[in-house]
């Protein structure tokens, strides 16, 4: 009888991605981890579900790889099954998300309740290695004694929210406020709601942030984690957010608290949630936190502002990227999703706008882009007469095609070959004046090595986001 477990991870996976995922098994195993892998495990003939049911009971931990291909023969059926058993067991569940995969896909959304592993950026990614060991072991690489760490607050948000927390979970940070934030502390394959529970004694308040729907507190679990904190008395911040649609309704144990409202002065914002998760009034004024954002703006558009001064268009249009993935709490070698798009601030995006527009005496800019593409999903006034008489059977075009449009109108997207068109590779982007109009920034860039399926997303969200900071500034 084998007393503990045999293997350390049992690797799921569609066989197609079999290359990338035993090279990561491989890298495991220099580790020193035992890893369960079909190939190795199962015999020629044998009916691998049989296998694998026998192997459930002798492994530690379970990681579902997901490739471009989705989960190829598994059964939707079979794979809830498997992780059914393992998470009966009390056993982790990692999603490892391969090179090319930017989200998990909707027939596996059940996976989103475990936080995840992304080999995004390829497989030599040593941070991601590094916390899928952690998810293995359930101990983070040399700290393993973070679990008596104690910190300032428990960062409460809705998922679609996130890019917006963690952002200000980076100014906390910057002040000296140490957030628990479930993505940067719960190891992957774990619940958050378990780690926190373990954890909740060494946090000194809860932040509820207030966005789009729904409100943290209609989750049963949260809100028994925000009730937790009451009755511990600490703080219990409301933070509202600037997507919150509409003036929220808080429950009535959180009525009488005074809010942190993010939909207008962000620097008094953040100095009042300071003041509420410290107790102790910060000695900077609002006003001068606001003077400081306005520098650190100030000094990271001077050397832009410096390129496009002198023509050299390509260096000011990676300046341009680095200074929205600063803006947005985001690393160089990391990509911009829809969610930090959205969230530009506004001050940043129009400052980087004014001088692009300036210096090629408006030929290049965000808002010439959004004027183009305004301009392409406008109906003729035939079109229109036809639409209003005939409804919209003769306007079937959807993003997508726009974008395609809008590719070839400002020179990103053209004919090669005689009849077979692609995208320009950066490299060999017009950088000059000679370009088309709108051909400049070149934000194809920022979200690099994702889907081609989700380009129009990211650039939908690109012209909203400029057509609402152009309003915000009338």
């Amino acid at each position: 009888m084998i007393d503990r477990p045999e293997f350390d991870v049992f690797l799921a996976h569609n066989s197609q991605d079999k290359p990338e995922v035993k090279a990561i098994a491989s890298k495991l195993k220099r580790r020193g981890l035992k890893v369960w892998i079909d190939d190795e495990q199962i015999p020629p003939g044998r009916p691998f579900q049989d296998v694998i049911q026998q192997a459930i009971p002798n492994v530690k931990s379970a990681a579902i790889f997901i490739g471009l291909q989705g989960p190829g023969s598994w059964q939707d059926m079979e794979l809830r099954t498997y992780i059914s058993q393992f998470v009966d067991t009390g056993l982790p569940v990692i999603p490892i998300l391969l090179p090319g995969v930017g989200e998990l896909p909707q027939k596996l959304l059940f996976l989103r309740e475990f936080n995840w592993v992304s080999f995004a950026s390829g497989i030599d990614n040593v941070g991601s290695l590094e916390k899928l060991v952690w998810g293995i072991t359930q101990q983070q690489p040399q700290t393993s004694s973070r679990i008596c760490e104690h910190f300032d607050v428990f960062l409460c948000h809705n998922e679609k929210d996130l890019s917006e927390v963690e952002q200000i979970a980076k100014q906390l940070e910057e002040r000296g406020i140490k957030p628990w934030l479930a993505k940067n502390k719960v190891p992957p394959g774990r619940l958050p709601e378990d780690v926190l529970a373990d954890q909740i004694a060494q946090i000194h308040s809860v932040a509820i942030f207030i966005g789009s729907e729904p409100c943290p507190w209609q989750e049963k679990t949260m809100e028994s984690f925000i009730w937790k904190f009451i009755e511990l008395k600490r703080a219990a911040i409301p933070v509202i957010l600037p997507n919150a649609l509409q003036e929220p309704e808080l429950p009535i144990y959180l009525q009488r608290r005074i809010r942190v409202d993010f939909r207008q002065d962000k620097a008094k914002a953040f100095y009042n949630l300071a003041w509420g998760i410290t107790e102790i009034e910060p000695e900077t004024s609002p006003k001068t936190l606001e003077e400081n954002n306005s520098l650190v703006l100030e000094v990271n558009c001077a050397q832009l502002e410096e390129l496009l001064a002198v023509g050299k268009w390509q260096e000011a249009d990676r300046e341009t990227k680095k200074i929205l993935l600063e803006s947005s709490g985001k690393k160089q070698n990391e990509k911009l999703g829809v969610d930090e798009i959205r969230n530009f601030s506004c001050e940043t995006l129009c400052t980087i706008d004014e001088l692009w527009v300036k210096y090629s005496n408006g030929r290049f800019g965000f808002s010439v882009q959004n004027k183009i593409w305004h301009q392409i999903r406008e109906k003729s006034f035939l079109q229109k007469m036809k639409t209003k008489i005939f409804g919209n059977s003769d306007n079937n075009k959807n993003e997508k095609d726009f974008w395609y449009i809008f590719g070839e109108r400002v020179g990103w997207y053209h004919e090669l070959n005689k009849g077979q068109k692609k995208w320009v590779q950066y490299q060999d982007m017009t950088f000059n004046m000679n370009a088309l109009q709108g051909h400049l920034p070149c934000c194809r860039e920022w979200w690099k090595r994702s889907r081609p399926e989700h380009e129009p997303k990211r650039f939908c969200a690109l012209m909203l986001r400029i057509e609402k900071c152009q309003e915000y500034q009338l």
